[in-house]
């Protein structure tokens, strides 16, 4: 089988406020049935993301917080949503950093050419929310497991706050 350019990529909130305030992400050229790489994709969005490039959100995402407007950040429940308006924007990014593939067309080193690599018009990914507390601890929404984590860190969070402000 012909391998394809697949990736993973991770939105990565705050935990305290569930906003999404940056991005990264994992190009991977993978052989074999489309279930076998998704569940490649999905245990690699475990660990991958320690050493994915990270990202800026785009300037004109734009969210009210505590009566401010912050620019380039995203609710949690509109992560999904900003991906899908602006998948393109996302794969093009992701793109400019892959490596050129050498098409080898002689025998002399002039004649070989430089080619950017490029996903396919609907490339196979996972997308996961990366959670990340106050402590810089961070785990991929990826598991029952990991679930329950974000959901303890944040019902820890919001009672330290409360505690605070009484």
């Amino acid at each position: 089988m012909t391998p394809e350019l697949c990736m993973n990529i991770w939105f990565i909130v705050d935990i305290g406020s569930d906003l999404c305030y940056n991005w990264s992400a994992r190009a991977y050229s993978l052989a074999g049935e489309e279930d076998e790489k998704l569940k490649l994709l999905n245990t690699l969005a475990d660990t991958d993301y320690v050493t994915a490039p990270r990202f800026e959100i785009p300037k004109e995402n734009v969210v009210v917080y505590d009566n401010a407007e912050l620019q380039g950040k995203c609710p949690i429940n509109g992560v999904s949503d900003m991906f899908d308006l602006h998948m393109e924007y996302f794969i093009s990014i992701l793109e400019e950093t892959l490596p050129p593939i050498i098409r080898f067309s002689g025998d002399f080193l002039p004649d070989n050419k430089a080619e950017a690599q490029k996903f396919s018009d609907s490339p196979l990914f996972k997308m996961c929310i990366l959670a990340e507390n106050e402590f810089g601890e961070m785990r991929a929404i990826t598991s029952v497991e990991n679930q329950r984590w974000y959901e303890d860190e944040k019902a820890r969070i919001e009672l330290e706050a409360k505690m605070r402000s009484n």
